[in-house]
């Protein structure tokens, strides 16, 4: 069963400000699509931080929405949540391995990792092994798996913004591998309605409806891809004007800075990177800028105090970007 969301507004919103420190791009996000997905990841009892699921901005008919993704410890997670499963095992199938796969009335699969040079993927397996002794496995292809890759709507919306570097699929291969067999083998697990439900909520938006009712009082969310609701928080602890706020404020305590060649804020990180490459506070435009030489730093800084006055909530600069 999954465990009760038991978490308080407080709790959400230091939830939301650390998914949109570590990936800045959601705070291109509606709101209420971003605490959704913070929520589901609460409800289901993974975590973001620790990469059992990931919160990804994904546009939408020119709407940016975030989009609640299963990592493959997240998956692992929920799969090991069901009362005859003891643990699982995946792993990857290289070209130069020595591999076997029986099938028949004694399954059974034969798998010697190559010492050296593995070579290409050309396949990937799970074996679930029950409390009882008992074993099950599944072993699926390269094109097995790439079909449904190709099928993933934020795949594909990366491969149109010609931003493929970003996807799980290219910075994690394996782990995606392992997550994309053993979801399909969890098709056939004897595991419960709610974990079943969670494993089936891979890559999707969340909508919130603020409404409470009298006889409840609870907040009601709604996936937009089953339309079930589910029971989260009380509506009087959480709104989204309310995490807005929060988020704006860490916003702002994050950035005391302000560039010495313009009004934009920047944080420590920032603000120590551009003094020690090129001895002024800089944010990250003006930085392109003086590395194209279209700046010159020896006008006079525009504001040397660096106060923290009327601090704005716009984007985390993240000094290694571009470069």
């Amino acid at each position: 069963m999954l465990p009760k969301l038991g978490a308080n507004a407080n709790e959400i919103t230091k939830l939301c400000v650390t998914v949109i420190r570590n990936n800045p791009k959601l705070l291109e996000c509606t709101p209420e699509s971003l605490i959704g997905a913070v929520i589901k990841a609460k409800e289901y009892g993974l975590s973001p931080v620790i990469g059992e699921c990931y919160l990804v901005p994904y546009k939408k008919k020119e709407i940016s929405e975030c989009q609640f993704q299963i990592g493959y410890k997240g998956a692992v997670k929920l799969v090991s949540r069901a009362d005859k499963v003891s643990f699982t095992n995946e792993n990857v199938v290289y070209q130069n391995d020595e591999f076997r796969q029986i099938l028949g009335l004694n399954p059974n699969l034969i798998h010697f990792p190559a010492a050296g040079d593995r070579g290409d993927i050309i396949g990937v397996y799970s074996v679930v092994h029950f409390k009882d002794g008992s074993k099950k496995f599944v072993y699926m292809t390269k094109k097995e798996v790439e079909k449904r890759r190709d099928s993933s709507s934020y795949f594909n919306y990366l491969k149109k913004e010609g931003r493929l570097s970003e996807s799980q699929w290219m910075q994690w291969t394996e782990e995606m591998y392992k997550k994309t067999v053993l979801l399909y083998i969890s098709k056939t697990l004897p595991m419960s309605v709610d974990d079943i439900a969670a494993l089936q909520s891979d890559e999707s938006a969340v909508s919130l409806n603020f409404q409470a009712t009298d006889s409840d009082n609870f907040l009601q969310i709604e996936s937009r891809y089953d339309n079930k609701a589910i029971e989260a928080a009380p509506v009087s602890t959480i709104s989204t004007d309310s995490v807005k706020a929060k988020i704006n404020e860490a916003q702002a305590a994050d950035k005391p800075y302000t560039c010495s060649m313009c009004p934009e804020k920047i944080d420590k990180n920032v603000y120590d990177y551009s003094t020690k490459q090129t001895g002024r506070a800089l944010c990250f435009k003006c930085q392109k800028k003086h590395k194209n030489g279209e700046l010159d730093l020896s006008q006079p800084p525009i504001d040397e105090s660096n106060n923290t006055e009327n601090i704005t909530d716009e984007e985390i600069i993240n000094p290694f970007e571009g470069e």
